[in-house]
């Protein structure tokens, strides 16, 4: 009936039919309309139970449909022969600008995978791709890189738990070294080392496109994170860093605060989970005193998330005098560190107290997160206004946003 109604239909713009298991059955007949409909724009699929059949035919579809923009295809059974039909479809369709073809049961070992991975990058109109759990083997990645290397309308790329190391990695920085129109680029949940995190910081030097990084809970270190400060003193095009569970430590959290005193374009940088303790606090405390000195001349830094680390109040209480007059961040997030019941008490009760005058020595921030910190006082309550914050021993605390 839907179907069918898609076919004559001329208004209808965008359709979400996520998560309701239309199989093979439903998929084929979604793609007839889709031959006739030019109208739609927008189609979610994700999550329907679709295998290489229904994917075939909807390829076959878009090899006539002109009018859709985007396509959510996550969470299917494709396969790697599913995905090369998008991939053949792409060679013909000139309008389709998104495809998330994210976790399609294309992670079984393949030798064809870098091939087939590659070829969706000569679409002439493709903007954004999600390739998430997409197995490409070590020795194909480069296939990946040499077609992004001629690519000129890729704008946004995701490869996140796709098993790619530092070598994989490496020869895609290279090829980002060349490619300067791909903007964002999401390779979270790899095997990317320091050696990888090397070639990202000279990527970082030399790229006058990239403004998303997405290094999320790879194995960078704290020497992988020292490279990468390097190439953000002199990069001046990204704006979002995503470095969580790298385990930089103090040393890498002090070479990245050392760079935001030059650095001029980054707007967030997420640090949480990286084993920090004071000293990195410390290290970010005096960066942001530097930035309320130089009003925004060195610095645009919007948004920094340090929270689940291993800060103690004490650094919290540096940080915060660092922040007073401070005309640049927008949001800060210290949730869930270590602050001992004593002095995370008298933290809290100050922070508290305090809330409202804190805020206005800040005029730039927006958003301040101290959320789920380890105090453990059970029973006690602090009021402010109309609001009650309180915590007990299981849960930590929860100081309101």
């Amino acid at each position: 009936m839907l179907a069918g109604a898609l076919k004559v239909n001329q208004t209808l713009q965008k359709i979400d039919l996520n998560g309701n298991k239309i199989g093979d059955a439903g998929t084929d007949k979604l793609a007839d309309a889709l031959k006739v409909n030019q109208t739609l724009q927008d189609i979610g699929l994700g999550d329907n139970n679709v295998g290489l059949d229904g994917a075939t035919k909807l390829a076959d579809a878009l090899k006539l449909n002109r009018s859709l923009l985007t396509i959510d295809f996550k969470k299917n059974d494709i396969g790697s022969i599913g995905v090369l039909e998008f991939a053949k479809a792409m060679e013909v369709n000139e309008s389709l600008k998104a495809i998330d073809l994210e976790s399609n049961y294309a992670d079984m070992p393949c030798n064809e995978n870098g091939v087939i991975a590659s070829s969706l990058l000569l679409s002439r109109s493709l903007q954004k791709i999600n390739l998430s759990c997409f197995l490409i083997r070590a020795g194909e990645v480069w296939m990946l890189a040499e077609a992004l290397k001629d690519n000129h309308t890729l704008l946004s790329i995701r490869l996140n738990r796709s098993r790619i190391d530092s070598q994989g990695a490496s020869v895609l920085a290279e090829a980002l070294t060349v490619n300067q129109t791909l903007q964002e680029i999401y390779l979270a949940n790899n095997l990317i080392d320091e050696d990888g995190a090397d070639k990202f910081g000279e990527v970082l030097e030399v790229n006058q496109s990239l403004s998303v990084l997405d290094l999320n809970f790879n194995l960078i270190g704290e020497e992988g994170a020292v490279k990468l400060a390097k190439g953000l003193k002199v990069n001046r095009t990204l704006k979002h860093m995503f470095l969580i569970y790298n385990e930089i430590g103090d040393d890498g959290a002090g070479k990245l605060a050392e760079a935001l005193k030059i650095n001029r374009s980054l707007q967030k940088l997420d640090l949480k989970l990286n084993l920090i303790t004071i000293s990195g606090m410390n290290a970010f405390a005096e960066v942001l005193g530097v930035v309320k000195s130089l009003q925004m001349m060195y610095s645009s830094v919007l948004d920094i998330v340090l929270s689940s680390n291993l800060f103690t109040s004490y650094g919290v209480e540096k940080l915060i005098t660092s922040l007073k007059g401070n005309q640049v961040l927008q949001k800060v997030d210290l949730g869930s560190n270590e602050f001992s019941s004593l002095e995370g008490r008298r933290v809290l009760i100050d922070i508290l107290n305090s809330k409202r005058s804190f805020e206005s020595s800040v005029p730039s921030l927006q958003e301040n997160h101290w959320l789920f910190n380890n105090f453990y006082c059970p029973g006690v309550e602090i009021w402010e206004g109309n609001q009650t914050f309180g915590w007990d021993s299981s849960q930590g605390v929860r100081m309101g946003s």
